[in-house]
């Protein structure tokens, strides 16, 4: 039996409403490349609609296998005690509260947790970490790469060697796209450095022992192509039957 992957969805509008009079309806998103990863890897994808209900939280993770944080928007800095500055983009409280419920559930519940990009960022901040609201203010470079298809290999990643990460691509220099503009300042207690960009930005981490945690700050899900990338999938979907090596 395949394993069920509960995926976090943020909340948006329609882009068009159809030349309606009334405001566009609210929608629950998420891009299909995660569910196809997912599916790729095995798994099958249960998107979670957003809800600040903590008893919905818990009951909906009880039925699941796995929890995938997708890429999104900003975090609100208040949860890691920062003003907001200039360079912040929009925030979604509602989203933040809902997201980080769920993953507060799955470390209870010891349940594998991957994090992509803003994923990671969530994982972090949930822990007690804390964030750069944007990377190029505070001496790094620019790493929100939007010009370039999704796709794309922009920049390189070097991982730790003794890493679950490394052992799942297969590398410890790997290609990585780059779509963020936030970044890891304090990592959170307990948490482990795997791999980093060439000015010093954590691209991912890990929780050491039995229970996988993990966190990418690129979108594997878009490089489908790459075999390494899609075994970022693989071994979480792994964890998830409960075959995680410590």
């Amino acid at each position: 039996m395949s394993d069920v992957i509960a995926i976090t969805c943020s909340l948006g509008t329609l882009s068009k409403n159809f030349n309606s009079p009334l405001p566009p309806p609210l929608i629950h998103q998420l891009s299909s490349a995660y569910v196809d990863a997912v599916e790729r890897a095995g798994g099958i994808a249960l998107l979670l609609p957003s809800s600040c209900n903590p008893a919905m939280v818990e009951e909906a993770l009880s039925r699941v296998d796995g929890l995938l944080l997708p890429g999104g928007g900003d975090l609100d800095p208040t949860l890691y005690g920062q003003r907001p500055v200039r360079e912040l983009d929009f925030v979604q409280p509602h989203y933040d509260a809902f997201e980080l419920a769920a993953v507060r559930v799955a470390l209870s519940a010891q349940m594998p947790v991957l994090g992509i990009c803003r994923g990671m960022q969530v994982l972090n901040v949930a822990l007690g970490g804390s964030l750069y609201q944007d990377l190029e203010k505070n001496g790094y470079l620019a790493h929100q790469l939007s010009m370039f298809p999704r796709e794309a290999v922009t920049h390189r990643v070097k991982l730790l060697g003794k890493s679950r990460l490394a052992e799942a691509v297969g590398t410890q220099d790997l290609g990585v796209n780059s779509f963020h503009h936030q970044g890891i300042c304090r990592l959170a207690s307990g948490l482990i450095e795997t791999a980093w960009s060439q000015d010093g930005v954590i691209e991912a981490f890990e929780l050491p022992g039995n229970h996988f945690m993990m966190g990418v700050q690129w979108h594997p899900e878009c490089m489908s192509d790459s075999t390494a990338q899609q075994n970022v999938f693989g071994a979480f979907l792994k964890a998830c039957s409960g075959a995680c090596a410590p």
